[in-house]
């Protein structure tokens, strides 16, 4: 609330308890056991099969000694009750309306309204489900004696239509007759005065003023036949208002024809003229039941319990209707009008107090506003404006506004002076609001030069920097204007953005750098790998290439620090592979001459197992495809050398020694490995053993045992044949101790 912003305001609305505030700070009685109280004022029956309403008015008075279901269902029960009697008294009320206007109708001699009112009142009976046993003989002798009354109408209407037929005829000829010597005379006068006249009118009028005149009533008489249909309309549809409106308004448009022209009006407004008359008189007779009905239903309006806004409403409905019924002028209507008026005030009642209420509002409300004005004024006053909390004005201003206008309403007469007085103490205010607003506004405004200047600087870091601590004075500078401070912040973020968006610029442009150099890094790597993949031959000549990579990806600087572990992960293994392999070059090219020296004895074993001039040509054509040591060349070269000659029948091989030869070398490389000899070559085992005892020559060390085992090889591949049984034998011998050896040196 505003007062106790200032402290100031003192609401003393009038303090009302409402009754469930009272119900619910009343002491609560201790409940009891309601079965025995129950059945004793039910005579044991259920409560909703209860219809007398003593009996639960008698529960409602013990409502406190039964539980809350049980009084629900009593609430709930009367309640149904009292809507059903009320439905039964609505349907009755209905019934007797229906059947008094019946009777009232019964009464009347037959008006234009006669039928209509009848068959309405008809069709609303015939709705009725249950009609009363007495009503409806009420209603039904009314109804025989209105429908009584509209046949003897029915047979006055036709004869009196048949005789104003005939005296239309008449009239018409009569009319005619009259029209034709009036016609005569006219001609006759017109004739006698149209030549006296002529040079009068010559003189008075010109030609002008005579077409002016034609022209005006030419268009009175336009208006005039017009009317006279309006009228004719408006009595045919019974509408008593608007014909005498179209009345009036010919009647003054007649006055303004001339003679000649009003001539041809005047019979037919004459015949409206009568018509009207007896319109106005059926509806006045027709007038005293509706005028009666008004008055029952106003007295009614006086017992009915409703809001007093649908009360009030209701009453003005009713005055309204009894304003649109033309009342005959008689004693018998005034006396109508007198019962009216006084049920009127009566039924008035309520709203009358209603209406006051709403006045005490009214000026309660304007003391509400007085208030909050001095307030504003007191705050005005006393408020050190140099040193002002303007967001607790601000608070001020907007708890002020609204109060004020929460109170509402107030008097007519003193809504302009209270509003007046609220916007001069309001204006006060807001000027000094105003003046801070504008006040920082500008220091924003010198905020957004400076972000100006900022978004210039080459060093981004630097300036996000500054935009930074602009930001933040941003946030300490005090209120401002809504739709300004827009303006200013939209300026401020532009400028800020700017510099935000060239520094993100900038880091994108360095993300893409470190991106690149890492993508470089890893194909100087990956370029180092491939080093370690290329031929032996390429490979020892590689060396430039590989110092000329290392020195390329050191220069890399600029690698974010999580990304260069795996990067020098990845090129020290690219690095330590490639010189594995280089290291490696004279291993492998000495197993690949062992390979190829291995290829040479199997091409002669070819040869000297099937010998033909085209195996001596393959083997001439496949003999060298890599280099061998010279030692190696010549003793492989001698066995191709007798296998050739083998083939063309030179020489034959030496079969028994180089099976001795073979023998010895399979003997030779089981020692070596320590392995068993088979039982027929166990002799010569020992002897060889024995002859390397003398010759001083003991068990190979661990370290030459290769090389022993590489000779043994070579000398095997460069040894003759045996005899094809035996040669198979010893080199199964052979293969099975060679692969022990190889077993053995890989341990």
């Amino acid at each position: 609330m505003l007062g106790k912003l200032f402290g100031l305001i003192n609401k003393d609305k009038p303090a009302t308890t409402s009754p469930r505030a009272a119900i619910a700070t009343a002491p609560k009685p201790a409940k009891i056991p309601t079965t025995s109280l129950l059945d004793e004022l039910t005579h044991g029956q259920s409560v909703d099969s209860i219809t007398d309403a003593d009996m639960l008015h008698q529960l409602v008075k013990h409502s406190d000694k039964l539980d809350k279901k049980t009084n629900r269902q009593v609430r709930e029960r009367i309640h149904h009750l009292k809507e059903q009697e009320k439905q039964q008294q609505l349907q009755h009320d209905m019934q007797e309306k229906i059947c008094t206007r019946l009777d009232t109708l019964s009464r009347l001699q037959h008006h234009p309204l006669f039928d209509s009112e009848l068959t309405h009142l008809q069709q609303q009976w015939q709705a009725i489900a249950a009609p009363d046993a007495g009503i409806a003989t009420r209603v039904q002798a009314a109804t025989a004696r209105c429908l009584q009354i509209k046949q003897e109408a029915h047979a006055l209407k036709q004869q009196l239509e048949h005789a104003a037929q005939e005296a239309e005829q008449l009239a018409r000829q009569q009319q005619a007759l009259e029209a034709e010597r009036a016609e005569q005379r006219a001609m006759q006068a017109e004739q006698q005065t149209s030549e006296q006249q002529q040079k009068k009118v010559q003189q008075q009028q010109s030609q002008a003023d005579r077409e002016k005149h034609e022209r005006i009533q030419k268009e009175l008489s336009q208006n005039m036949a017009q009317q006279l249909s309006q009228l004719e309309a408006a009595i045919n549809n019974a509408d008593n208002k608007k014909a005498r409106e179209f009345h009036d308004r010919a009647r003054d448009t007649l006055k303004k024809l001339d003679q000649k022209n009003a001539h041809a009006f005047d019979g037919k407004l004459h015949l409206l003229s009568g018509q009207l008359r007896d319109l106005q008189d059926w509806q006045s007779f027709a007038a005293m039941p509706k005028l009666e009905e008004l008055c029952v239903a106003m007295e009614k309006m006086i017992s009915v319990e409703l809001p007093p806004l649908q009360k009030a409403d209701a009453v003005r409905e009713l005055q309204l209707e009894w304003r649109t019924i033309k009342a005959p002028a008689d004693k018998q209507a005034h006396a109508l009008w007198e019962r009216f008026k006084q049920a009127s005030d009566k039924a008035w009642e309520p709203c009358a107090a209603h209406y006051e209420k709403e006045k005490q509002l009214r000026a309660f409300n304007l003391q509400q506003r007085q208030a909050i004005c001095e307030a504003l004024e007191q705050f005005f006053t006393a408020q050190d404006w140099g040193h002002a909390d303007w967001k607790a004005v601000t608070r001020i201003l907007e708890k002020a506004r609204q109060e004020f206008h929460d109170f509402h309403p107030v008097e007519r007469s003193e809504e302009k002076n209270i509003r007046a007085r609220f916007d001069t103490a309001m204006t006060a205010i807001n000027h000094k609001l105003l003046d801070e607003q504008k006040n920082n506004e500008e220091k924003k405004r010198q905020l957004v030069e400076t972000a100006k200047s900022i978004a210039s600087m080459a060093d981004f870091d630097k300036a996000a920097e500054r935009v930074r601590q602009l930001q933040e004075q941003w946030k300490h500078i005090g209120i401002t204007r809504r739709h300004e401070d827009q303006k200013l912040w939209q300026a401020f973020q532009e400028q800020t953005g700017l510099v935000f968006e060239k520094r993100r610029a900038q880091q994108q442009q360095q993300q893409q750098a470190q991106h690149d150099n890492i993508d470089r890094a890893r194909k100087l790597c990956e370029q180092i790998a491939s080093l370690a993949k290329l031929a032996d031959t390429e490979l020892s000549q590689s060396g430039g290439e590989f110092d000329r990579l290392q020195a390329e990806y050191k220069s890399i600087t600029d690698i974010p620090e999580k990304s260069q572990p795996p990067l020098k992960k990845q090129f020290y293994a690219a690095c330590d592979a490639y010189r594995q392999q280089l290291a490696g070059i004279s291993e492998r090219q000495h197993q690949h001459q062992l390979q190829e020296l291995a290829r040479r004895a199997q091409l002669c074993s070819q040869l000297e197992a099937q010998a033909s001039d085209s195996a001596i040509t393959a083997l001439q054509e496949q003999w060298q495809q890599q280099n061998l040591p010279a030692d190696w060349e010549r003793a492989i070269d001698q066995r191709r050398q007798q296998a050739i000659a083998a083939a063309q029948d030179l020489q034959q091989p030496d079969y028994p020694a180089n099976e001795q030869k073979r023998r010895e070398l399979c003997i030779e490389l089981e020692i070596l490995l320590d392995a068993e000899t088979p039982e027929e070559d166990r002799p010569l085992r020992r002897e060889y053993q024995l002859r390397k005892l003398q010759q001083g020559l003991g068990q190979a060390a661990s370290g030459n045992r290769m090389a022993l085992l590489e000779q043994l090889l070579v000398k095997w591949h460069c040894t003759g044949p045996a005899p094809a049984e035996m040669q198979s034998r010893l080199q199964a011998r052979f293969d099975v101790a060679q692969k022990r050896g190889g077993n053995t040196a890989s341990k």
